[in-house]
This record gives structure tokens, C-alpha cells and sequence, in this order.
């Protein structure tokens, strides 16, 4: 019998080491408690439980240590865009960065109409504005949903402050600050018409603010055609360098009682019927 179990060294060492894995893998098949086993080979449904919970606790723990992770929720409500301010965007979960496009957006386009004019804002996400939408209320719809008429507020346009032009339909901060610039320019306003010559005013901001819009020509700031200087009548935006010349050299020979003489120097009926308005004559 002993031939059958006499071994060489290199039988010996086979034998020691497959007895040697055996008892591992008895050790670890046996053994819940090794984290970096993971679960593998477990059969077992409360082993496997909680080798799922330890791995969600080391991901929670690596990645914010000492700080609890929470979702921020947000309960939405009926709201209308052109009245939210940085504040509210905020309170939304935009950041404050995003807030700020928004309102500049909102500012030089007048304000938002619809959600088309939402989607163009580049920090409202497709899958946001789904979110929003269903909330959302445009002055439009106000109307129609209260069944309310609007009440037109007619507003001078020569004494209108920034912050009554911004009630107006289609005109927002950054607009309204070039009107009263263009104005100040002009000295007033005498038509209506003369906004569309204010930049980055569109025909169809134009064609909104129309009938809330009302004009007083007496309250004109005019240049008077006896005593402005050369440069005081060149600064005004209807008045060009060679306007302003003939000007001086007419009134040198004689007392101007109208601009027709400006025909003579090839100036346009269009020019001088935008001139008239500001000047004084008297």
C-alpha cells in the first residue's frame, strides 16, 4: 500500500497548495464580512442585502464626507415670466448667473410673449422649460383666463420716465433707456414715427406700444435759429454739418423766418421737415 501513497517533492507541493486554495475558498464562501468580496459567490438573500447597503454607504461617504446628501424640491405655481425678478428665477433652481441672461434677455427683447420666446434663452434647457410650461402665463392668456379686459394706460411720451416705459408692452429696461437717451438727443419727440429710429427697436415692438403712446409737441426742447452756436445746432441728430453752416451764413445776411432757403443748398424735403420741429424762430 505504501508504493500508492509515496509521493515525489513536486507531488507533495501540488498537494499542499490545492489544499491550501481549498480552505480559502471555504474561508471566504463561508465569511459575510469582507467588504472587498462584494457580494460574489453570495447566495445567500441577507448577504446580499447587505453587501448592496455597504456599497451604497462608501459611495455616499466618498464622495461628500461628513455631509449629507439632500434634493432640493421645488413646488412650481402659476407665474408669469415677465414679472419674476433674480430672486424668483433663483427660487426655480436656476443660479444666480442664469437668472441674470434671463432678465437681460427679457430687458432687450421687451419682455417674453410666449415660450418661444423662452426657448431662446440659452440657460433654459429644453427638459426645464417642459417643466415650466404647463405653469406658465403670458399677459395674453391672463386676459383670457380672468376674463378681464386690459385697461390701457396712455403714457406722454416727452415726460414718460424709465420706469413708466416699462410698463408699456414691448418695451424693456434696455430699450427704454435708448428712448430717453434718442430723446434727450432730439429734444423731444414730435411724432410717434420717430422711435423706429431708435436702435434695436423692432416694427413689431413698435406696432404693441403704438396705442399706449401719446404725444405733446409743446413740451419740445427747440433750438433757436438766431443765437445756437455751430456745434449746439451740429449735436442735434437731425441737423448735419452742412445744415448747421447754412444756417450761420444765412442769418448773418438776413433774419430766417423758414428753412425753405435750405432747398437752394440741395438739402432734402425729408431733411428739413425733421429739422423744422426743433427750430425756434422767433
Amino acid at each position: 500500500m505504501k508504493r500508492y501513497f509515496k509521493f515525489n517533492k513536486s507531488q507533495k507541493v501540488g498537494i499542499i497548495s490545492l489544499g491550501l486554495i481549498t480552505l480559502t475558498l471555504v474561508y471566504f464562501l463561508n465569511t459575510p464580512n469582507h467588504n472587498f468580496v462584494k457580494g460574489v459567490f453570495v447566495n445567500d438573500t441577507t448577504q446580499l442585502e447587505y453587501f448592496h447597503i455597504t456599497e451604497d454607504l462608501i459611495a455616499v461617504t466618498n464622495s461628500e464626507p461628513n455631509k449629507p446628501k439632500s434634493k432640493l424640491t421645488i413646488v412650481y405655481e402659476k407665474f408669469n415670466p415677465n414679472s419674476y425678478d433674480k430672486s424668483d428665477w433663483m427660487a426655480i433652481g436656476f443660479s444666480k448667473k442664469q437668472a441674470e441672461v434671463i432678465l437681460k434677455f427679457k430687458a432687450s427683447t421687451g419682455g417674453f410673449k410666449s415660450v418661444n420666446d423662452l426657448k431662446k434663452v440659452y440657460v433654459i434647457s429644453e427638459k426645464k422649460l417642459i417643466e415650466l410650461s404647463p405653469y406658465l402665463i403670458f399677459p395674453e392668456k391672463l386676459v383670457e383666463d380672468t376674463d378681464e379686459k386690459e385697461v390701457i394706460e396712455l403714457v406722454e411720451l416727452n415726460l414718460a420716465s424709465k420706469s413708466d416705459l416699462i410698463k408699456i408692452k414691448g418695451i424693456g429696461e434696455v430699450l427704454a433707456d435708448r428712448i430717453i437717451n434718442f430723446r434727450e438727443k432730439l429734444g423731444g419727440f414730435y411724432s410717434k414715427d420717430q422711435l423706429k429710429d431708435v436702435y434695436g427697436l423692432s416694427s413689431e415692438n413698435f406696432d404693441r406700444m403704438d396705442q399706449y403712446l401719446i404725444i405733446d409737441q409743446t413740451k419740445i426742447l427747440k433750438l433757436n435759429i438766431r443765437t445756437s452756436s455751430f456745434n449746439r445746432l451740429k449735436s442735434h441728430p437731425y441737423v448735419t454739418w452742412d445744415i448747421a453752416k447754412s444756417i450761420i451764413k444765412t442769418r448773418e445776411k438776413d433774419a430766417i423766418k423758414s428753412l425753405d432757403f435750405l432747398k437752394v443748398e440741395g438739402v432734402s424735403e425729408k431733411e428739413i421737415k425733421n429739422v423744422e420741429p426743433y427750430i425756434n424762430f422767433e
